[in-house]
């Protein structure tokens, strides 16, 4: 389920990258600071791989926001994502799409359709 979720939320896996980074190698890292919405922010000490800092949700797991810089023209841009909101109930209309899937038998796999590198 954590996959499933990383993939959703991350599926290039660019914040999970820099995360696992500032877990692995703290040195890289200036000493965390408190972000936005919550967040701590999670400043590298040089530009790696384009990535200045992530803003990281611990409690939630969730993301707040990437920042990152073109090593070349050194312009910065800032990615910031809205912070997901509980609810009680998962929505009628979901369980209604959910009731119309239909599977049907067939001859053709995943792994055939697999192309390799």
């Amino acid at each position: 389920m954590v996959a499933y979720t990383v993939y959703l939320t991350d599926s290039a896996f660019f914040l999970t990258y820099v995360y696992r980074l500032s877990l692995t190698k703290p040195e890289l890292f200036e000493a965390p600071r408190p972000g936005e919405s919550g967040c701590k922010e999670l400043r590298l000490k040089k530009c790696h791989e384009f990535f200045r800092a992530i803003h990281v949700d611990e409690k939630h797991f969730w993301y707040g926001a990437i920042e990152y810089e073109d090593e070349d023209s050194g312009e910065r841009a800032k990615i910031i994502y809205s912070n997901p909101k509980a609810i009680d109930q998962i929505p009628d209309e979901v369980l209604d799409r959910v009731k119309r899937i239909k599977f049907r038998k067939s001859t053709n796999s995943l792994s055939r359709r697999r192309t390799y590198l």
